[in-house]
């Protein structure tokens, strides 16, 4: 997430801060009740794994358990993870190139110690895909609201779209036409000015164009929410997550054993950041949140790209038994065309066991095109925000964090971004490939450029046996 500092305002940090609280809150409140034994048992069976199949040629009124049998939906899915269909040490496989609209949502908790819940694909041909999209290909389904402004009803239902047709969410993050992101979002239906800016409310989207929006082929709508809100103990491989509004993958606080490999996410973010109290003009969406609390949490292999905010994050505010991240590693993976490459922020008092990180990296990853994506060109922290590595509070122990092994590509601003300190204490950067154009900075906060690597290194300590190139 990025944080706009102002004395008027609250920071994105805080803001992100109090409504992860809320998310928590209410996940908590939706998954207690919906898990009758998290550690893989059915009750009176003794231990059992179970393969379920999904399939767009399948049939939710099967039961799931073979592949000619497959279930059909995301829908089906979640209610089989929330009523215990679905227990920890099962897999479930989604057939290969098919695409699936919703998101996975309804994972229990558990403990890390349980059976891991395996999600994957079957078959042959391209990674599954998972997609938040509404599909608003119906000319029917819009109407002329006034010169130039057509709307479409996205509430659940309406009729109006297909693709994730079950989805109640309005709050648009981009509109995808014919494979082009169109993000020009405003919080008013005044501000349309432009062709393809949009506008949302409760209940319709709408869109500034001089004709009918369906006629211009392939439209399709991201909407707001995780494609996939993950918990302890589940592993996820070979998946294709792409275009929502929100988030990519979430992992809430105290979250334990999770792995996410070889998978793409792509097309991420830009919906408003929507809670109690909070503003009305802030947009969000990372490609992989790991919030603080978690532990043993593997990203590997994968590619993440086209991102609004950031392609992965470790961020939180110390609280309670969420107190740092431990054992969280993000690597062997390509960051492409996310505003940000990879981020770290961590705030509070930083005296608790265990606070800030702990044998935790990032690690030889390749990251190229940071700010060169649509959601830089659309948000409005444009200044020194298209960087590779993006720190704001820094306040807990970053010891145990390493940013090594990289190759670190055309990055649009600058390599580096420290909102409020120097590089903290401790926390190693180094051993990296750091390739800019000429002239670019260094670190936003200082002067450097790329032609003055060696007096950047020599000034804040990083980086000093990493090699400069300038492209």
């Amino acid at each position: 997430m990025n944080d706009t500092e102002h004395p008027s305002r609250l920071s994105r940090r805080t803001i992100l801060t109090a409504a992860a609280a809320v998310t928590a809150t209410a996940a908590t409140a939706g998954t207690a009740a919906a898990q009758p034994d998290r550690k893989g048992h059915r009750p009176g069976c003794g231990p059992t794994a179970t393969t379920y199949y999904v399939s767009s040629a399948g049939s939710d009124t099967a039961n799931g358990k073979t592949q000619s049998a497959a279930w059909k939906s995301i829908t089906k899915l979640n209610q089989a993870l929330a009523d215990g269909t679905i227990v920890r040490g099962d897999t479930v496989r989604l057939r290969a190139g098919d695409e699936f609209f919703g998101t996975i949502n309804s994972i229990p908790t558990a403990a890390a110690t349980d059976p891991v819940l395996t999600f994957g694909a079957y078959g042959s041909g391209a990674r599954p895909r998972i997609s938040n999209l509404k599909i608003c290909n119906s000319t029917a389904g819009w109407t002329q609201y006034s010169a130039n402004v057509w709307r479409i009803d996205l509430t659940a239902g309406s009729g109006a779209y297909t693709g994730n047709t079950g989805s109640t969410n309005t709050n648009a993050g981009f509109i995808r036409v014919n494979g082009v992101i169109k993000a020009a979002k405003f919080f008013a239906l005044a501000s349309l000015a432009a062709d393809w800016d949009f506008y949302n409310d409760s209940q319709y989207l709408y869109v500034r164009l001089g004709s009918n929006p369906a006629s211009a082929g392939d439209v399709r709508v991201a909407v707001d929410g995780n494609l996939v809100t993950a918990q302890s103990a589940v592993a996820i491989n070979g998946l294709e997550l792409r275009g929502s509004g929100g988030h990519g993958v979430r992992t809430p606080g105290l979250q334990n054993n999770v792995t996410l490999s070889n998978t793409v996410i792509a097309e991420i973010g830009g919906s408003q950041l929507i809670y109690t109290g909070g503003p009305a003009n802030t947009r969000y969406g990372n490609g992989v949140e790991i919030w603080i609390g978690g532990s043993n949490v593997t990203v590997t292999g994968c590619t993440i790209s086209d991102v609004y905010d950031v392609g992965v994050t470790c961020q939180g505010t110390q609280s309670g038994a969420q107190v740092g991240w431990s054992n969280v590693h993000i690597t062997d993976s390509s960051i492409i065309n996310c505003t940000q490459s990879f981020e770290m922020w961590c705030a509070g008092p930083g005296t608790a066991a265990g606070s800030g990180f702990t044998n935790s990296s990032f690690a030889n990853n390749r990251c190229t095109g940071a700010g060169r994506g649509w959601g830089a060109v659309v948000r409005p922290d444009k200044t020194g925000k298209s960087t590779h590595l993006l720190f704001y509070d820094t306040q807990l122990p970053c010891a145990g964090l390493s940013i090594t092994g990289n190759t670190f590509v055309d990055a649009a601003q600058n390599y580096t971004y420290f909102a409020h300190t120097a590089p903290p204490a401790g926390m190693v950067v180094d051993n990296n490939v750091i390739s800019l154009h000429a002239g670019t900075k260094l670190e936003y906060q200082r002067t450097e450029t790329i032609e003055q690597a060696a007096a950047w290194t020599a000034a804040t300590g990083l980086d000093q046996h990493s090699t400069f190139k300038i492209v």
